[in-house]
C-alpha cells in the first residue's frame, strides 16, 4: 500500500537525460569495414616481411635460437590478430547510421559506439534515465550503443507511461529534442519547466556516478551492459525508498 501511495503522490514532471561512460572495450580497436581491412593488410604484409628476414637471417647463421623462437611467437600473434579482424568482418555487416554514413565497429565490443564527451572521445555506452520530479525515483531506464537519440526517446516514454498519466509532462536534454520540441521550449511556460530538469536528474546522477562510483561499464554487449545500468538504477531507487521510511 505504501508504494501505491507514493506512485499516486508523484508529480506530473519527468525529465530524461543521459549520461556517457566508457565501456569495457579497446577504443583502438575501432573502424570502419575499410579501415578494418586496411589494418588486417597492413599486418599481414608486416608478418611475411618478419618471416622473410628470418629466412634470410637462417640462411646467414645469424639467429641465435632465443631470438628465432621470440621472432615466431611474434609473428604467429599478429598472424592470429589479422585472422579475428578478417572473421570479424565476415561476421558482422557494416554498422550504418539511419541514411548518414557508416559508423565505425569495435573488435572486443561492437555494439559500444565512439561518442565525444566533454573530456573527449570516448568508446562505450549512453546510460539513459527517466527520472520523477517529485521524489527523484527513477521510473525508466535504459542503455544503449547506438540508434540515434530521437528514436530512443519514445521508448523511454513507452517504458515511463504505467507511472504517468494524462498530465504528466516529460522534458529531455538537448541530444533528444527535434525542432518542433525546441519550438515548445522557447516559451516561457517551458523554458520554466525545462529549467526544473536540471535540478530532477543531476542528484540522481551525481549518486550513481560519485557515490555508487559508476564511472565506466565493466561489462560488454548491449544486454549485459544494459542491466548493469538498470542494477544501478535500482539500487538508487531503494536507497530512496528507505529513507523515505518504506523499509519498515
Amino acid at each position: 500500500m505504501r508504494l501505491q501511495r507514493l506512485h499516486h503522490r508523484l508529480r506530473q514532471h519527468r525529465a530524461t537525460i543521459r549520461v556517457k561512460l566508457p565501456g569495457n572495450v579497446s577504443k583502438a580497436k575501432s573502424g570502419t569495414h575499410a579501415e578494418l581491412a586496411h589494418q588486417a593488410q597492413a599486418i599481414e604484409r608486416r608478418v611475411k616481411s618478419m618471416l622473410k628476414e628470418h629466412r634470410k637471417q637462417d640462411t646467414r647463421g645469424e639467429q641465435v635460437a632465443e631470438a628465432r623462437c621470440a621472432g615466431l611467437a611474434r609473428a604467429k600473434a599478429l598472424k592470429t590478430e589479422a585472422k579475428a579482424i578478417r572473421a570479424f568482418l565476415q561476421s558482422n555487416a557494416k554498422r550504418q547510421s539511419g541514411k548518414g554514413p557508416e559508423r565505425k565497429s569495435n573488435l572486443t565490443d561492437n555494439q559500444s559506439a565512439k561518442m565525444a564527451t566533454g573530456k573527449g572521445v570516448i568508446q562505450g555506452y549512453t546510460g539513459a534515465a527517466t527520472v520523477d520530479a517529485a521524489h527523484r525515483i527513477i521510473v525508466a531506464a535504459q542503455a544503449h550503443g547506438s540508434g540515434s537519440e530521437q528514436s530512443l526517446l519514445v521508448p523511454m516514454i513507452e517504458q515511463a507511461r504505467p507511472f504517468a498519466t494524462a498530465k504528466t509532462v516529460i522534458t529531455a536534454d538537448a541530444g533528444y529534442h527535434t525542432e518542433a520540441m525546441r519550438r515548445r521550449i522557447d516559451s516561457a511556460a517551458g523554458r520554466a519547466l525545462y529549467g526544473r530538469r536540471i535540478a530532477t536528474v543531476e542528484p540522481v546522477f551525481g549518486n550513481l556516478r560519485y557515490n555508487k562510483r559508476l564511472d565506466r561499464f565493466t561489462l560488454r554487449g548491449q544486454r549485459k551492459v544494459d542491466t548493469q545500468w538498470k542494477l544501478y538504477c535500482m539500487v538508487h531507487n531503494i536507497e530512496k525508498l528507505s529513507h523515505h521510511g518504506y523499509a519498515q
